[in-house]
């Protein structure tokens, strides 16, 4: 029998900052992924096309490793959305000349086409998300999620 009751209503949820990050993060997926629907992109692929897209001003040679490491993502889930954008031309694959089992990663023409769609959706949302916000307010928010990323590499990451 499903529950018609809130979540909100449980004990602990008011106090659980975390239940309260991990629900913030659902929805911009599930935001990013309606949005993005007419391209048949799944959240893992957004993330492999925001990620690229980000760093395609550098001149790094990206690997799915390195994808894996900034988003915290499984290295498996990764692949599997390399080789899909692979497969639909968004994302391009090089040979390492140095170790043939590695391959670099970027972006196709239409890949950076959906990435600036992408990343101007983002602006728009982000913006309008803190716009209730000062300044002061912003700038603390953005210290304390960096303090907690840094203890979380402490404290979880083991």
């Amino acid at each position: 029998m499903k529950s018609t009751k809130s979540i909100k209503v449980y004990k602990g949820y008011a106090s659980s900052f975390v239940f309260k990050i991990n629900s913030l993060s659902s929805r911009f997926k599930k935001y990013t992924v309606r949005k993005f629907r007419k391209y048949n992109l799944g959240n893992s692929e957004l993330i492999v096309i925001s990620l690229l897209g980000l760093t395609s001003t550098t001149k790094d040679e990206i690997t799915i490793k390195d994808l894996s490491a900034a988003h915290w993502m499984d290295k498996t889930y990764m692949s599997r959305a390399c080789i899909r954008l692979i497969s639909l031309g968004i994302l391009k694959k090089t040979n390492s000349l140095k170790d043939k089992r590695s391959h670099f990663l970027s972006l196709e023409p239409k890949g950076i086409k959906i990435f600036k769609k992408l990343n101007a959706v983002k602006k728009i949302r982000y913006s309008k998300l803190v716009s209730n916000f000062s300044n002061n307010e912003f700038k603390q928010f953005n210290v304390l999620l960096d303090k907690l990323t840094a203890s979380s590499d402490f404290y979880l990451i083991k």
